[in-house]
């Protein structure tokens, strides 16, 4: 069994702790330092998913764990934009309900031991979300368009979750007759 505090989830655990200096950024509405953390955000995301493929230090707790910081990172910065009224307040509400959706999804795979695995469009869903808030705090006409374009995307993952999440039921009910 591999340990979970590997390389790559620690450079996942890095990102994590990066949120802090990410909120007081965001919040002081500090553009440079809060752009240059979501680019650092976006590489070391990056990096992680690389090393754990390359050093063959693939787990189902990274890739849960990864997720989970990434939707913490897109809350986080959704949550604080949003009261700047740097995002209409529809769009977020939509967002979060489907990444918690979307979360529970996962978590219920694990807790039912199975590996649920993201879409092939999670990707660049993140890479749209990364991009979108660059934008929303530069704030700028484009942002708009982002915010639907990760949306559609958010949206196809979703399903996609919930497609797992019918065949984790169906195996459980399966095992059980």
């Amino acid at each position: 069994m591999s340990s979970k505090l590997n390389i790559p989830n620690s450079i996942t655990l890095f990102r994590g702790l990066l949120i802090y200096p990410l909120v007081i950024f965001l919040i002081s509405k500090n553009t440079f330092y809060s752009i240059a953390l979501i680019i650092i955000f976006f590489v070391l995301d990056i990096l992680d998913g690389k090393l754990a493929r390359s050093l063959n230090q693939q787990t189902s707790f990274g890739n849960n764990f990864d997720f989970f910081v990434d939707g913490t990172v897109y809350m986080i910065a959704a949550v604080i934009l949003t009261l700047q009224g740097k995002i209409p307040n529809p769009l977020i509400i939509f967002g979060i309900i489907c990444i918690i959706i979307k979360s529970i999804i996962i978590f219920y795979g694990v807790i039912k031991n199975h590996k649920v695995t993201h879409h092939k469009y999670s990707k660049l869903e993140g890479i749209y979300a990364f991009i979108l808030i660059i934008f929303l705090i530069i704030h700028t006409e484009i942002t708009i368009f982002l915010s639907y374009i990760t949306l559609i995307l958010l949206c196809i993952n979703l399903g996609y979750a919930i497609k797992k999440l019918s065949e984790i039921i169906e195996y459980e009910i399966k095992t059980v007759i």
